[in-house]
């Protein structure tokens, strides 16, 4: 269950260029390592998943929760 005041709180901390950085991350499925980066630099309550680790290198898929993705993108 998401905290939906503590969200607020984050997102009225974050620039705007903050925003739009983290709007453009929730609009995608994986996300590369500089942007997972950018966004646990933002400490969001919660947010970043890791999945399918393969047998080669480079495999590790990063993705944004579903909370924070849907929370990022029902944000005016």
């Amino acid at each position: 269950m998401v905290n939906e005041d503590l969200w607020a709180k984050w997102w009225a901390a974050q620039s705007e260029d903050h925003r739009a950085r983290l709007r453009s991350a929730a609009g995608q499925a994986t996300l590369d390592a500089s942007t997972v980066q950018f966004v646990l630099e933002t400490n969001p309550p919660i947010g970043i998943t890791g999945s399918k680790w393969q047998l080669n290198e480079g495999d590790f898929s990063w993705s944004m929760s579903p909370s924070l993705r849907e929370f990022i993108q029902a944000q005016p």
